[in-house]
């Protein structure tokens, strides 16, 4: 296998990683909620077995040691030898937290580690040997070590005892697809005593031989108390690439789990019998569970144990490099693309004929055949749009976690409600939307919800609520997050604001605009500055990353009963609704999510206030009107018949054009691939007519002509 072979089923295999982490994290939540069913506790050990066995294959070492902790703190779950405990859950996610951030930095280098993974896989060894009983149906918790020194008198009887007959012949394509055999046999090594015989019966001569060829197999006899399921569950990441023969020979029943001289005598034949680790810090670590790196074979002690210092506990933080590189398609999205361009195919040879007859074009049939060719083109065009698009889950799924330590941080108890996870988004849009969405969460269980104490003193229950939904309408996606907190309290916004210089002393704005501010730069209502919240930065970085997306954000606020913030995004940035307008002799587009009205000059008094331009009064308050033909430069004779009032980052402002011309779906092209950016400026677009219309930017505009709150 050449090293690009490997570096694409090193990309797979962090992709694929990413999402077992989600898996992960989405299981482990569901077991801190209680639901400890057989199915939670198999997908989740799944998850990890997962990401163990590939984060050895390709030489992820530290990865791979960490979920080998992982699994044998959620083996001991699922076997029912121990419940699922809150401390366990903490150290899982702290565990998870890690994961995050060796895939993170795993795309600069394999070795890549942590500087707290080996105190982690510490505390999880400790976990373990600690024997805490299973949880009864009543779903308590019970921490309590099986062995203590009182128990010698009644000891515990240990799992049996087994001994497994194992043939294991690789596929001659075992390499080339990226196992390693070598690993297979140390994970085995793992569960027990290991007696290997190498059967080279399939080697060629040396002439014939090819070294992307697996011809070695091996027997093995294993004897070890970890059940026939745990020497399955290795070799289910090549289950498909090998022939393969287990059956067990023999049973005994194994010392009791107490603290007898058999057993640590059996202990320490079992460490004499492990190659010693490298690194002093792993080899003070108790034999039973052994680091990845202690395996035979190829990657043998690439873990090195040592923290490089990149990583941090991230949780929903970046992911790999895999990751912005590739998007999985439904095989039926792929097919339905497939049938379109045949279509096409079709179309374009209907076409070829009518154009070629030797009887002169028909002109019926050729409009009949350009109708067909406009149809499909649409389908196409919706089609590959939709391979673009993924569920909101993705993006949601990261929240429940947030909000259960962060709640827990906060002394707050919350219920989340998550509704519409299956809204489809641009993938673009959906990544750049992460971030706003974890902030406004943060903000919501900060500054929204009250604790308990709180709420039962106003007549609510102890449990807040904070409900994460979505929904698409038309063109457009709608997200809300509410909480059923305090509200945003009016007065208090508005006198921060006055103290800080965002709204002048004279000026009264409405509740709406109040509400507003909370989008200000520099504008908090925290008391005191905390690790969650209280510096003043954040929303109003919000609200322009969801303006930039072409989004629009408001907010809905009652106090005592809650706060709403809804956003809304267009479906894609590559094409959108636009409305044609003319500006003197050319056409423009202003995107539809922008516009809130469109007004008759010649209704709407214009007055020319000093140092700050024209403003007009539209629904109460009071808007800055730029002259778009003045503002670009535009020759020939303006007539400025229309003003449309469109959003500028929350606020609004009124453009001065000729005319509106129609609506219609616009490709953007951007500008800095062939020419530059401009102020003002979106992109380009082409015209049926193959002319270029300009792509106007409202938000820029409101950055470049500030309002003056004079008026």
């Amino acid at each position: 296998m050449d090293d690009d072979d490997l570096e694409e089923l090193k990309l797979v295999f962090l992709d694929e990683c990413q999402e077992n982490i989600e898996l992960l994290e989405g299981g482990l939540m569901r077991m801190s909620d209680g639901e400890n069913d057989a199915d939670t506790l198999n997908e989740v050990f799944r998850a990890a077995h997962s990401i163990k066995g590939g984060a050895a294959t390709f030489g992820y070492m530290p990865m791979s040691e960490l979920t080998h902790y992982m699994e044998t703190l959620l083996d001991e779950m699922r076997s029912g030898r121990r419940g699922v405990s809150e401390s366990d859950s903490d150290l899982l996610f702290t565990g998870l937290d890690i994961l995050q951030s060796l895939l993170a930095d795993s795309a600069e280098a394999s070795d890549a580690d942590h500087p707290e993974r080996l105190g982690v896989q510490q505390k999880m060894q400790v976990s373990v040997e600690s024997g805490a009983v299973a949880t009864t149906e009543t779903g308590a918790d019970a921490a309590a070590p099986v062995a203590t020194e009182d128990a010698e008198s009644t000891p515990a009887s240990g799992p049996a005892m087994q001994r497994f007959d194992i043939t294991f012949a690789p596929n001659a394509d075992f390499l080339a697809r990226g196992h390693e055999p070598l690993l297979i046999l140390s994970e085995l090594s793992r569960l027990g005593e290991c007696t290997t015989t190498l059967d080279t019966s399939r080697l060629p001569s040396l002439a014939d031989f090819d070294r992307k060829v697996s011809y070695l197999q091996w027997h093995v006899v294993l004897d070890t108390d970890a059940g026939e399921e745990s020497v399955n569950d290795i070799f289910g990441w090549v289950d498909t690439d090998c022939q393969l023969e287990i059956s067990v020979v023999a049973t005994e029943s194994s010392p009791p789990a107490s603290a007898s001289a058999d057993v640590a005598q059996a202990e320490d034949e079992a460490t004499e019998a492990t190659p010693a680790p490298a690194d002093s810090s792993t080899a003070a670590q108790p034999p039973a569970v052994v680091p990845a790196s202690q395996g035979v074979g190829k990657g043998a002690g690439k873990g090195t144990g040592k923290g490089t210092g990149k990583g941090t506990a991230n949780p929903g933080g970046k992911k790999s490099g895999g990751d912005n590189a590739s998007i999985r398609i439904a095989t039926e999205k792929i097919d339905q693309l497939i049938d379109l361009v045949g279509e096409l195919v079709i179309t374009q040879s209907m076409l070829s004929r009518v154009s070629e007859s030797e009887d002169g074009v028909d002109i019926n049939e050729l409009r009949e055949r350009v109708a067909d060719l406009e149809q499909h083109t649409r389908e196409l065009q919706e089609s590959v749009m939709q391979v673009r698009m993924l569920p909101l889950s993705s993006a949601f799924g990261r929240l429940p976690r947030l909000v259960r330590d962060l709640s827990k941080k906060l002394g707050k108890e919350v219920d989340l409600v998550v509704e519409g996870g299956s809204t489809e988004l641009d993938k673009t849009v959906l990544e750049r939307m992460i971030d706003p969405l974890v902030h406004l969460v943060r903000n919501a269980l900060d500054h929204g919800l009250e604790t308990p104490e709180v709420r039962l003193a106003a007549g609510k229950k102890s449990v807040g609520t904070l409900t994460l939904s979505a929904r698409q309408e038309s063109g457009s996606v709608v997200i809300m997050i509410g909480d059923d907190g305090g509200g945003i309290n009016g007065p208090v916004v508005l006198n921060i604001a006055r103290e800080k210089g965002i709204v002048a002393p004279d000026e009264h704005p409405t509740d709406e605009q109040i509400n507003q501010l909370i989008f200000a730069p520099g504008f908090s209502t925290a008391a005191e500055v905390t690790d969650v919240s209280g510096r003043g930065v954040g929303m109003d970085v919000v609200r322009r990353n969801i303006v930039d997306l072409g989004g629009r954000v408001q907010v809905h606020s009652k106090r005592d009963e809650g706060t709403t913030i809804e956003i809304r995004l267009p479906l894609s940035l590559a094409i959108m609704d636009g409305q044609l307008v003319r500006i003197g002799d050319q056409t423009f587009v202003i995107p539809i999510l922008s516009i809130i009205e469109t007004l008759e000059m010649e209704d709407t008094p214009i007055t020319q206030v000093p140092d700050v331009g024209e403003i007009c009064q539209f629904r109460g308050e009071y808007l800055s009107v730029l002259r778009m033909a003045s503002y670009f430069g535009i020759g020939g004779k303006p007539t400025d018949r229309l003003i449309v009032v469109v959003d500028t980052h929350g606020s609004r402002m009124g453009l001065a054009i000729d005319a509106v011309l129609g609506q219609q779906q616009v490709v953007i092209k951007p500008l800095e691939k062939n020419y530059r950016n401009l102020d003002g400026l979106a992109g380009a677009t082409i015209m049926s007519d193959g002319s270029v219309a300009l792509i106007l930017d409202p938000a820029a505009f409101g950055k470049a002509d500030d309002v003056a709150e004079a008026a």
